[in-house]
């Protein structure tokens, strides 16, 4: 008996048809997008004098990864220069920075499915070599009248222990302002409280952000905003009483600025 001949645009249909029904193999995914930034709102350390230094609260982020064997995805592991610190089934770990002369990192996230396949890996942060080194403080308690300091307008100097430093610059005047330099993650650093304001942020002279500095009861050192450029320098920041009535305080107790090897 003559069998019929299957003809290439037959062959071809019958393979499309094949691939309609079966699923189609997972793809695997490392996790990615693993990024570094200051946690705000957040509450920086009193400065210590035999470390020379202080500490803020960042966040690492980062964007799951996906199995390959349909399993559940995924568990990770945080390693802090290659020291475990943390086991998670969520995608941020919250963490102490050194503000003062100590390196951190780099962190890496190592991700496995529900039955401990490893998926992938991610450095954070990849934009920037993956080797934060830490946060500085610039500490502006003193130099609120000292020409070329950054301050505009009528600023008058805070002396208080709970101060960084031990001091900070207030504005109670609408259109005062200070200015600073960037680094790549920028912070300001103020105090909160019941007679504190609202500032405008201003980048390279464009309006970006209106932050509260307003909160029922008063906390010093408070990191109330922060923003990450591409790049080192190269930009201005610029923080300007926005005269809030009633309650028109705002302070420049200090900037931190996270710079990259």
């Amino acid at each position: 008996m003559r069998r019929p001949i299957l003809r290439g645009s037959m062959i071809l249909f019958l393979l499309a048809l094949v691939g309609a029904v079966l699923p189609a193999a997972a793809s695997a995914r490392a996790p990615s997008h693993a990024i570094i930034r200051f946690k705000v709102p957040s509450t920086i350390g009193l400065f210590d004098p035999s470390s020379t230094s202080t500490t803020a609260q960042a966040v690492i982020s980062w964007r799951q990864g996906a199995s390959t064997t349909g399993a559940g995805c995924c568990t990770n592991r945080i390693y802090d220069d290659g020291t475990l610190v943390r086991r998670t089934s969520g995608n941020t770990y919250q963490t102490s920075v050194f503000v003062g002369g100590l390196e951190i990192g780099p962190f890496t996230i190592d991700s496995y499915d529900s039955h401990g396949k490893f998926v992938g890996s991610a450095l954070a942060d990849p934009g920037f070599g993956n080797d934060f080194e830490d946060a500085y403080i610039n500490d502006h308690g003193s130099d609120c009248d000292t020409p070329g300091a950054g301050f505009s307008g009528s600023w008058a100097q805070l002396i208080n222990g709970n101060h960084e430093g031990g001091g900070s610059c207030q504005s109670t005047t609408a259109g005062d302002s200070f200015t600073f330099d960037s680094g790549i993650d920028n912070a300001w650093i103020t105090t909160t409280g019941p007679h504190q304001g609202s500032a405008r942020i201003y980048i390279d002279g464009k309006y970006v952000q209106t932050v509260s500095t307003y909160s029922k009861t008063t906390h010093y050192r408070r990191l109330v905003w922060a923003h990450r450029f591409g790049s080192l320098g190269g930009h201005t920041i610029k923080i300007v009483n926005a005269g809030t009535p009633g309650h028109p305080g705002i302070e420049v107790d200090a900037d931190i600025f996270m710079t990259v090897d």
